[in-house]
């Protein structure tokens, strides 16, 4: 599940990132944020890997959550169970007039190592298989299918995003924090509330970009695929993405692409998305004959940068 960073291809997960990098501000939270996110590490505190069941767990953690993310988590029916419901829940978006679709699923386990399957990978096959689904077909032509995936595993807490291009990319915007309560420790609770809160934004922007995806056209150009970076402009360039070079998809993200500069002169380019590049480096080889010429440069709000360059004959070739 590699490939491009969530970052280049999901706005919404791009202001995830950038909002995590920042200072938290307690301001920002709602009244009784902070006690919600210590009632919830309170519960989450609890284990009893013997008698502690999946759906038990999420029973318990689940208002907390939704208190929380500020949405209405639905259980995920698994009719291979007794009960119906296994540890895991969903926010689903109807579009489209009767498509159903996971913009969050939540994965509950009772303790690391319990159960058969690896939680954070247990979580990602939970997102799809519901945009497995034939019913879905047309959502998926629209847009690359981003979903925010949470897994509470015993006292841990971890975030990831999933996008479908169309095979499955991963990204892990958090590490394993730990959810185990303790008064005293100020830091781990406040940057355990920023990430929530961070979370919470992110679940609004996929909200958002859903209600506003409009279906696709029935020949649509390969430029608008929901694969292609969402980014459309470098400094005074517009871009026009027209493929991805060959053999670099899931390794870097580099695009062959049309520029139009203010002067209305369109020019072959590659993109390129980095988040190191050396301005003396890129000159001294491009002297030497070696390496593309750099037309222009501009950041990205997740902390990358875009570079349009002019093709070079290594790169000449297209997917």
């Amino acid at each position: 599940m590699l490939g491009a960073p969530n970052t280049i291809l999901c706005e919404p997960f791009a202001r995830y990132a950038a909002r995590l990098c920042q200072t938290s501000d307690p301001e920002k939270y709602p009244d009784g944020f902070a006690a919600c996110v210590q009632l919830l590490m309170q519960k989450a505190s609890i284990i009893d890997a013997g008698r502690d069941e999946e759906d038990d767990r999420r029973k318990r953690l689940e208002p907390g959550m939704q208190q929380i993310l500020k949405c209405e988590l639905e259980d995920i029916q698994d009719h291979h169970s007794e009960s119906g419901a296994e540890g895991h829940s969903r926010v689903t978006l109807s579009k489209f007039g009767h498509i159903s679709a996971d913009i969050l699923v939540v994965e509950y386990k009772s303790e690391v190592g319990a159960g058969p399957a690896e939680p954070s990978f247990q979580v990602q096959l939970t997102a799809r298989k519901g945009w497995a689904q034939e019913t879905n077909a047309l959502l998926c032509e629209a847009s690359n299918c981003p979903v925010l995936l949470i897994t509470l595993i015993g006292p841990f807490l971890q975030v990831s995003g999933v996008v479908f291009q169309p095979a499955a990319s991963v990204n892990q915007f958090t590490d394993n924090l730990s959810l185990t309560l303790d008064t005293d420790d100020f830091q781990r609770i406040d940057r355990l509330c920023h990430v929530l809160w961070c979370t919470q934004q992110c679940a609004e922007d996929l909200q958002t970009y859903y209600s506003e995806l409009e279906p696709p056209a029935e020949n649509h150009a390969i430029s608008v695929l929901p694969y292609m970076p969402y980014s459309r402009r470098c400094g005074d360039y517009e871009i026009r993405y027209v493929s991805h070079l060959e053999n670099t998809r899931h390794q870097q993200p580099m695009y062959m692409a049309k520029a139009t500069g203010s002067d209305g002169q369109e020019t072959e380019v590659v993109v390129k998305f980095t988040r190191r590049y050396s301005c003396l480096c890129t000159k001294r080889w491009r002297e030497l004959g070696s390496l593309l010429r750099c037309l222009r440069s501009s950041g990205l709000q997740e902390g990358r940068s875009s570079w349009v360059s002019s093709p070079a004959l290594h790169y000449g070739r297209r997917s």
